[in-house]
């Protein structure tokens, strides 16, 4: 927050103090006349309240960019040089632009002071008025789209202020005010009950559909509202004072409408709840159709859905400790203790990854293990299950492990063991990016030996669904891994090879370094 304004040596400091709906978020500062003036943003919390709620989970901050305009008045005129001034935020400071402001304790202190978010260069206030914002407020203008940084771009937000300090030393305190009003709202959530035994209830977020605002006889169509992660709700700025009614559709069992109306103070913010017990019976099965959206299409629907991304390979709880009790705990099981609620199945995804336009290739550059260092950290020993393991000498394929293989082999590549699965990374991390999956959904990994076993035993009825859906069937490979058709598995047998899959021809080492032996990549994921 750089005001450097020292044509004396003296500073003019400025704190800003942010209200998130009538919150007070505060800020000290007190700095010397050589430093720089530092914001420092205090959010704190409340859930919505009646018709003057605080927004408990959307922390109104300053990014990079941001401006604000600061007005200074004295005897009900406005100080020449301090007329609409911009301050500019810059990594936690605030840059004056322009001539410097020289700070004068007396003079300063006779003064009163303005500010606004967002600044805009024709702004201008009523310096005589008890309210100088007044005519900008009833005046400003609500952009239909308010999705990500749009949302504070037309949050309007003034403060007063006074100096303080002494000739040497001064400051600006404003706490900022919001002078819009919020509607806040919470969409339903949809819910699978399964009709199969042991199966939990599956739920999903609602995304809400088109929406429109009418105020003063004047209808904006094709609002986007601000999406709030952190609590899953939507939210709307509206004139203050002036009755509003939203209209909007969204998609959960079935197409549903609703309305939400009302008036808003200046600050004040209301949360509307859609309340939609709808939920969807379904028998999970393997085959089903499952959605970018989390939602799950059966495989016997008449069409496809559009934005199937998978097929489900394993219908019921997959996380390890639950399937081998006797092998695995809840302090090993990563994929239990990642994604506790991915606790419904498996989905194999439609097509292979590709990276820079090829298919096939090595596992990765070179001899090296991956899913072995947590075996002598102490932070990590008792939190994976060991990945290198020995099948054609008796050892038992040890459950579903794909996610726990594919997370040792994350972290191994970030910390920069990269030689043994360089390749295997850079495939999964392509699939991850260029295919996004569902809000109920793990993240997209390679599966293990254990993983394809089970799909092998449906191949003849995930086949036909992938090729339905527009996906690339799984080939069979009844010969040897070298020159053949097969899918790299998260499984290492030893620091040169890594367990392969040809379906039909079951599992087999191959080395993981050989240009000779390239492998497909298809990723698995658990919702």
């Amino acid at each position: 927050m750089k005001f450097s304004y020292n044509i004396s040596t003296a500073l003019f400091a400025c704190t800003l103090v942010m209200l998130s709906c009538q919150q007070e978020e505060s800020l000290l500062i007190d700095e010397n006349h050589d430093s720089m003036i530092r914001l420092e943003l205090d959010v704190t919390s409340a859930d919505y309240t009646g018709t003057r709620a605080t927004n408990n989970a959307y922390k109104t901050t300053f990014a990079d960019g941001d401006a604000v305009g600061v007005f200074a008045v004295r005897n009900g005129q406005i100080v020449e040089n301090i007329n609409n001034r911009k301050f500019i935020y810059n990594e936690g400071v605030w840059d004056v632009e322009g001539e410097v402001i020289e700070y004068k304790g007396t003079e300063f202190r006779r003064m009163q002071f303005y500010a606004y978010y967002p600044y805009q260069e024709e702004i201008a206030i009523d310096p005589t008025a008890e309210e100088p914002f007044d005519a900008i407020i009833k005046g400003w203008k609500i952009d239909a789209d308010l999705s990500g940084a749009n949302y504070t771009r037309n949050d309007l937000m003034t403060s007063e202020g006074e100096a303080e300090g002494q000739r040497l030393q001064g400051k600006v305190k404003f706490v900022m005010q919001h002078r819009m009003g919020l509607v806040v709202i919470a969409m339903p959530r949809l819910v699978y009950t399964f009709t199969n035994l042991g199966i939990a209830d599956y739920t999903l977020p609602v995304t809400i559909g088109g929406l429109s605002i009418t105020a003063n006889g004047e209808t904006s169509s094709d609002v986007k509202p601000y999406h709030d992660t952190a609590t899953d709700t939507y939210m709307i700025l509206v004139k203050p004072d002036v009755e509003f009614t939203i209209a909007g559709t969204y998609t959960g069992a079935k197409e549903m409408e609703y309305t939400a109306a009302g008036t808003l103070a200046r600050g004040a913010s209301r949360k509307y709840s859609i309340k939609d017990e709808t939920t969807i019976t379904h028998t999970l099965a393997i085959g089903d159709y499952y959605c970018a959206s989390g939602k799950i299409v059966s495989k016997d629907a008449p069409e496809v859905p559009e934005d199937c991304i998978g097929i489900v390979c394993y219908a019921g709880n997959p996380q390890p400790s639950v399937t081998h009790p006797d092998l695995h705990t809840e302090t090993n099981d990563a994929l239990r203790r990642d994604y506790p609620d991915c606790n419904h199945g498996l989905v194999i995804a439609l097509n292979n990854s590709i990276v820079d336009g090829i298919e096939r290739n090595k596992f990765a550059n070179g001899k090296s293990f991956f899913g072995t260092w947590f075996m002598t950290d102490e932070e990590w020993q008792d939190k994976f299950v060991k990945n290198v393991w020995q099948f054609d000498k008796g050892e038992k394929n040890p459950g579903f492990l794909g996610y726990n293989g594919t997370a040792l082999m994350e972290m191994s590549f970030k910390s920069g063991a990269t030689e043994g699965c360089n390749n295997g990374w850079a495939y999964t991390e392509h699939y991850r990016a260029t295919v996004p999956v569902g809000p109920a959904a793990s993240e997209w990994y390679i599966p293990c030996v254990y993983d394809m076993d089970e799909v092998t035993k449906s191949i003849n009825t995930i086949n036909p669904q992938l090729k339905l859906a527009g996906g690339q069937e799984l080939e069979s490979n009844d010969g040897s891994s070298v020159g053949g058709i097969f899918y790299w598995t998260s499984n290492e047998r030893n620091n040169e090879r890594v367990w392969t899959h040809k379906i039909n021809g079951g599992s087999e080492h191959g080395m993981r370094e050989r240009g000779s032996l390239s492998g497909y990549f298809r990723m698995m994921l658990a919702f």
